[in-house]
């Protein structure tokens, strides 16, 4: 969360803003990565928005505890949802992607509790075949004065000496990367290890659960395995074809390895640009019970009938009571739709 937005929140909950807006739902699936003990003693660190320390995240099961939610499953809430039982404090803590600190920081916590959790995995990424780009681009230029690479069919140089410059080359290879297809992630791969003598997708798998962690991790109990895809790629750029093997074919692999039925989906990035009907359409053909976006919003009655695209409020590294509250009563969606109606409004005027 950036650090205006954190401040705006936090002001909304000592004046009581958030509680000016009436709601029509008290239900949310929230929407968390990795947790780990402390973040990277460093300035550069682009990813930060992905990692809750440990401390932080007792601090919102407590929170929440104390705003009197009940913990569900990702069952329980399509069952409350075809039930119209939306109006009851409920939420479902849902992580992306199936990293190692899913099962060795998360879960003892939540299992003492009795806390269920659901994690969607990206399949390509256990089996070592497809990374967490993000992370090894972050180390990699982090640890570099001057990085060269291929990306885009064009070959490049670029200073990293400073911050700032850091900071422009991550964010200006990461777009790509984002959109990019599997083969040409390859080629950016290999690239870097050819011009810089490192493994960039190493650093990413020392991050990632192995098949047999995942084994395990799916026989506890209160916790559900689901689909992530199968590379982590932009599904809007894929052939119909290629998206639905994505979908199937990371269900598959999973319900080979762990042996138990994988009923949830969560769509990689999950924003309007990646994902949209044909994507919807191919989860419910497909036999997904949900599937999730990163549309932050509450849980509504709209979502009866689209279980398929069913939103995720996202959590922030330093999650407060009072930003997680004001969260929770779907005040930001809220102004959110304001600000884009007004946008759009803005757009569509004719120019004098």
């Amino acid at each position: 969360m950036p650090r205006i937005k954190q401040i705006a929140y936090e002001a909304f909950y000592r004046v009581g803003l958030h509680h000016c807006f009436g709601r029509h739902s008290n239900a949310a699936i929230l929407m968390l990565h990795s947790v780990v003990d402390a973040h990277p003693q460093r300035d550069f660190h682009p990813n930060r928005q992905f990692l809750m320390t440990k401390d932080v995240f007792v601090g919102l099961l407590d929170a929440l505890t104390d705003f009197g939610y009940s913990f569900v499953t990702l069952d329980e809430v399509f069952e409350r949802l075809r039930a119209g039982d939306i109006k009851s404090k409920c939420v479902a803590l849902t992580f992306d992607d199936g990293y190692r600190d899913n099962y060795s920081v998360v879960w003892p916590i939540c299992r003492d509790r009795q806390i269920p959790i659901t994690v969607y995995v990206t399949t390509g990424m256990i089996d070592r075949v497809h990374h967490a780009w993000w992370y090894g681009l972050e180390e990699w230029i982090a640890t570099r004065e001057r990085i060269e690479f291929e990306l885009q069919g064009r070959n490049e140089a670029l200073s990293v000496a400073t911050l700032q410059e850091k900071e422009a080359a991550y964010d200006k290879i990461a777009r790509i990367l984002q959109r990019a297809r599997p083969s040409e992630r390859y080629a950016f791969y290999r690239s870097v290890q050819a011009n810089d003598a490192i493994d960039i997708t190493s650093m990413s798998d020392a991050l990632t659960l192995t098949w047999e962690e995942l084994r395990r991790f799916a026989r506890e109990p209160f916790v559900t395995i689901g689909a992530h895809s199968v590379s982590h790629a932009a599904l809007s750029r894929l052939s119909a074809a290629e998206m639905r093997e994505e979908l199937a074919g990371s269900r598959a692999l999973l319900e080979h390895h762990i042996g138990l039925p994988v009923r949830h989906l969560a769509y990689p990035y999950g924003d309007p640009s990646t994902v949209g009907p044909r994507e919807y359409a191919a989860a419910r053909k497909l036999g997904f019970v949900t599937a999730t976006t990163t549309r932050h919003s509450l849980l509504s009655t709209i979502d009866r009938q689209t279980p398929h695209r069913l939103p995720r409020i996202p959590t922030d590294p330093f999650e407060t009571r009072a930003t997680l509250a004001v969260k929770l009563s779907g005040l930001p969606g809220k102004l959110k739709r304001v600000s884009d109606s007004l946008r759009k409004r803005n757009e569509e005027s004719p120019q004098s």
